[in-house]
């Protein structure tokens, strides 16, 4: 079954990849700001990292596995609820800060969901909600962190 979820993961992460640092030039641009304003994220990993505070920082990681429908599991076809956590630090100008996560926001929306199908590696993505939250801490930046679900359905080439 660990496939399925690997699939899932792998699909995420290389359209996300490898459209992510475009998006965010796009989204300088349509924001009228200069270049490298927005950095390509430091890091993007397939997998939960709560301890790594680098930012901006994308993590992608799975919620569990489900068959697709009542003959998706005899024909290979899960569905894999995703999280893509997406960490932006700022200073002390919060109000700022927000504003600059919500331009990664825009980035890593449009390199995800204008791709329904994540460049034929999934059936289907679809984006079900995002969470904000805000992480205060005296030792190291402000940082402002988004939770990005998504319902990821994947098929086996072999079977269930």
């Amino acid at each position: 079954m660990s496939r399925y979820i690997e699939q899932a993961i792998d699909a995420l992460y290389t359209q996300i990849n490898a459209d992510l640092p475009g998006k965010l030039t796009d989204v300088e641009t349509d924001s009228s700001l200069a270049a490298g304003a927005l950095p390509a994220p430091v890091a993007i990993l397939k997998y939960q990292a709560p301890a790594d505070m680098r930012t901006p920082l994308v993590q992608i990681y799975d919620l569990g596995l489900s068959p697709h429908d009542e003959d998706g599991q005899r024909h290979g076809v899960y569905d894999v609820p995703c999280r893509v956590t997406l960490a932006v630090g700022s200073d002390a100008d919060i109000a700022a800060g927000e504003v600059k996560a919500r331009r990664y926001v825009d980035a890593l929306m449009r390199s995800v969901v204008n791709d329904s199908t994540l460049g034929g590696s999934a059936v289907q993505c679809l984006f079900t909600g995002a969470q904000a939250s805000l992480e205060l801490n005296e030792s190291t930046p402000t940082r402002h962190v988004y939770d990005f679900d998504f319902d990821v359905t994947v098929q086996s080439t072999v079977g269930g």
